[in-house]
């Protein structure tokens, strides 16, 4: 699929092919620069920083693909530090 795009790109004679954001590692195989994207949040409270933070750590894990059992675990420590 990549070598069609690829071919598709040439054809159409463009200079650059953007493979959007994430750290798949064929990214790089095939990358000649890495740009690198920034973002800035600022929050209002400590609350909201806590969440953001929290929120931050269940994606890192759910794309990591915990197993249930840790999930119920990391859970009741989130209702520990919350409550």
């Amino acid at each position: 699929m990549l070598r069609e795009l690829f071919l598709m790109a040439l054809s159409r004679q463009f200079n650059n092919f953007d493979f959007t954001r994430g750290d798949e590692g064929f990214k790089r195989r095939f990358a000649s620069e890495y740009p690198i994207n920034l973002s800035f949040v600022v929050h209002q409270s400590v609350i909201s920083k806590m969440l953001s933070y929290l929120t931050k750590i269940l994606k890192t894990l759910i794309k990591k693909g915990i197993s249930k059992y840790r999930f119920h675990n990391l859970l009741i420590k989130i209702k520990l530090i919350l409550f």
